[in-house]
């Protein structure tokens, strides 16, 4: 049986009829008016009388169309959901926080929210607006961000601006070490702006006192995000041979993974070995189009030749997002 702990984080993948909420929603429609007291605007779903939109057309409507419609968004896992603060009508997302089993998550992120840390470029930690605690139960908290999507959702459409995103990964993982966090599995998300951030501080422990880079944690850290770069080039998206995606990141993330070599490996030598890799690449081969694996599967030569004129097109005049390049 899944603890507490474990069971709050699962992705939610199953979920009942449209018109009906999923159980772990019911959480939203039951504080959705103590939200709005906070200046926290929900989904209409989560409305205490919610009569889903597409049930008052004469009509049903078939086929899935229902998909169509605001009020069938599920969020994709439990304890997120996304939100309008009413004064200024940005889009916000919220995180609900069990803090018996995460005493540290609300307290690093805001550490890392405030000045002067939240300044810093080299900071990429999500900003915490505001920390909600609950009237009913004093074991949550809501944390208020700024609205994100989850990784594969933002506009990564050049191999420069995923090169870029990667460069944002190290420098936060980087900085949280200088300042004696670990993280201990790195969760990325990117913003509206495109601009992406380290979001999840759930498995973070601080290590005042200690020397960097000697403890399990940092450690761990290096070789846990070795891995990840790894999956996203190689099973995630897929690029033209021409660009060496693949070989351009393999032997360091070969060293930060292989168990005779990463504990020899700090974050500032990964920093430095990536801007190494990457600073000799050209605008043409910055600017290239990234496409999905599965995206991949299904383009025929004609259509794959088509999209990637469209794409070279389309950026022609922007930037390629490659900073220090």
């Amino acid at each position: 049986m899944l603890s507490q702990c474990q069971f709050d984080g699962l992705v939610i993948g199953l979920k009942r009829t449209p018109e009906t909420l999923n159980e772990f929603e019911d959480f939203w429609r039951d504080h959705q008016a103590w939200l709005k007291e906070q200046g926290y605007i929900l989904n209409m779903r989560y409305s205490p009388n919610w009569i889903p939109s597409w049930t008052t057309f004469t009509t049903w409507i078939t086929n899935g169309q229902w998909i169509k419609f605001g009020d069938c968004d599920v969020p994709i896992k439990r304890n997120f959901i996304n939100a309008i603060r009413e004064s200024d009508g940005e889009k916000v997302t919220l995180k609900r926080i069990h803090t018996p089993c995460f005493p540290a998550e609300s307290s690093i992120a805001q550490f890392f929210s405030s000045e002067p840390l939240v300044s810093n470029p080299d900071n990429q930690c999500i900003p915490v607006y505001d920390v909600l605690r609950l009237p009913d139960d004093e074991d949550f908290e809501i944390l208020v961000t700024p609205y994100y999507s989850w990784f594969r959702d933002p506009v990564c459409f050049s191999y420069g601006r995923l090169l870029n995103c990667f460069r944002g990964i190290i420098k936060g993982l980087q900085f949280m070490h200088h300042h004696d966090v670990s993280i201990d599995q790195v969760s990325y998300r990117g913003t509206e702006e495109t601009r992406f951030y380290i979001t999840d501080f759930s498995q973070c422990q601080y290590h005042l006192g200690h020397p960097p880079y000697n403890i399990w944690d940092y450690v761990y850290d290096i070789s846990f995000l070795g891995r990840m770069l790894r999956s996203l080039f190689g099973n995630i998206f897929y690029y033209a041979p021409t660009c060496g995606a693949i070989g351009l990141v393999e032997k360091l993330t070969a060293d930060m993974i292989n168990e005779e070599s990463f504990q020899h490996i700090n974050m500032d030598e990964v920093m430095e070995r990536f801007s190494y890799l990457t600073k000799s690449l050209c605008s043409w081969k910055l600017r290239a189009r990234v496409r999905s694996y599965t995206e991949s599967l299904h383009e025929g030569p004609c259509e794959r030749l088509l999209n990637n004129v469209k794409h070279r097109w389309n950026i022609r005049l922007g930037p390629h997002f490659m900073e220090g390049s």
